[in-house]
Formats: structure tokens, sequence, C-alpha cells
């Protein structure tokens, strides 16, 4: 079967301090006999941080917070227009998503 995580990072600026951490939700595609092999195999894939420099010369880290959820994907097969994922918002969420990010934040 396949399934789409939702998976949250937190991103650790060093010179900016935990209340201005950046979060990053990432949906991959995982196939696996069940829901829990899923979230484990989720979890596998998520566990990889990284990290890479910021133009102003310091350092932001990805690392791995939570499994949000496990969308099961009903279709046999992937094709053109299937769902991957699929979630309920509040009007405050949705319009946290289409608030662009500042340049200097």
């Amino acid at each position: 079967m396949w399934f789409a995580a939702s998976i949250f990072y937190r991103g650790e600026h060093q010179q900016l301090g935990s209340e201005r951490d950046l979060w990053e939700e990432s949906i991959v595609l995982v196939e696996a006999i069940d829901e829990t092999q899923a979230e484990l195999r989720a979890e596998e894939i998520a566990k990889e941080s990284f990290a890479y420099k910021t133009t102003d010369g310091g350092e932001i880290r990805w690392v791995f917070d939570s499994i949000d959820r496990i969308y099961s994907i009903d279709e046999g097969q992937l094709r053109h227009g299937v769902e991957l994922f699929s979630r309920f918002l509040r009007p405050s969420e949705v319009m946290s998503l289409r608030t662009p990010f500042a340049e200097t934040e």
C-alpha cells in the first residue's frame, strides 16, 4: 500500500534563538504493508537531519520533530490526479499559510 506521511521539521538557527525557529511540513510518499509500518518508515526518512549556511553567515539545521499524520492513498496504482494528502484547515491556518515570509524575518 501507499501512504503519504506529513513530517514536521524544526529549523534551528544559531543566532535567532528558539522563539524564532522556522518550521517545515514535508509530505513524503511511503510504501508499507500497513499504517504502523508506514509511520516507522516515515520516521526513518525524517530522522536524516540536514543543515546549510544562511545569507547572514549563520547556519540553520533542520531537525525532525514529529510525524503529524499518515494518510492512506486508496488507489491501487498511482496515476494522474490521485489525491496524496488532504486536511481540514481553520481560517487562521489558511491566513498563516498564505502569508509569505519577509526577507528580514
